[in-house]
């Protein structure tokens, strides 16, 4: 149901034109973004953290041992996926962004009552 809806409403843009998706985990599969990509569009979306379409990531229980803010990822051809360690553990998958929109901040920690520099 989730990747044709997409594909149902996409139908109605204008051609000629670039587009970034972002959308959540109903509406995503590789295949999914593995068609958009053929139509020349972005597409980020969130994943389940079991769904990771046998990606190599690390896995949740050593993700949430490390400091808030640890990460890991893959990529191949068409797909990167990111895993990292926020308030709950977070997994994106997208075919437009890559490891260089990484950038080092300032993080808040709810359970330490401090701030943190990644």
């Amino acid at each position: 149901m989730g990747g044709a809806v997409v594909l149902d409403l996409i139908s109605e843009l204008p051609e000629n034109k670039q587009y970034d998706l972002y959308f959540d985990t109903i509406f995503n599969s590789p295949a999914l973004i593995d068609k958009l990509l053929d139509k020349r569009m972005g597409a980020t979306c969130t994943k389940r953290v079991n769904r990771t379409d046998n990606c190599p990531l690390e896995d949740i229980k050593s993700v949430k041992k490390k400091s808030t803010g640890s990460f890991d990822f893959q990529n191949s051809k068409n797909l990167n996926m990111f895993r990292w360690n926020d308030n709950s553990i977070v997994t994106l998958a997208s075919n437009y962004y890559g490891f260089e929109s990484v950038a080092r901040m300032k993080c808040w920690s709810n359970i330490d009552k401090k701030n943190y520099r990644d």
